[in-house]
């Protein structure tokens, strides 16, 4: 979880986003079945290293339609930011977003990354 500046600024050290991708990574690696990261979307850095840390422990990355979208229209400022159509990001969204979208008249959103959507069935040990 997103947490690296909890606590005493006084009592702490800032940490780098390149050594929290080499702790991620390292995490990855460690760790048997899935690998949970809780971290805002918008929180860009955050995002490309964790990306970066999954594609170097040969991870999946998982979005869900809010990221993908986020994300798309990010593309153009950094090759870096993961991308629903790219083959180590798996797209996954659950039924209340999809109804959420739909209520909130943003099936469009829905229909733009449905070609992207994967099913996490079998995925996971």
């Amino acid at each position: 979880m997103e947490g690296t500046l909890l606590g005493d600024p006084r009592e702490e050290r800032v940490i780098s986003e390149a050594e929290i991708e080499k702790q991620m990574v390292d995490l990855c690696r460690e760790t048997k079945g899935v690998v949970f990261v809780s971290v805002p979307s918008q929180n860009i850095d955050r995002i490309i290293s964790i990306y970066r840390a999954a594609k170097q422990a040969n991870r999946k990355f998982i979005i869900d339609l809010y990221s993908a979208e986020l994300f798309h229209r990010l593309k153009d400022y950094s090759a870096d930011i993961p991308q629903a159509s790219s083959d180590d990001v798996l797209l996954w969204y659950p039924y209340v977003q999809r109804e959420n979208l739909h209520n909130n008249r943003l099936g469009w959103v829905i229909r733009k990354h449905k070609p992207w959507k994967k099913l996490l069935k079998g995925l996971f040990p």
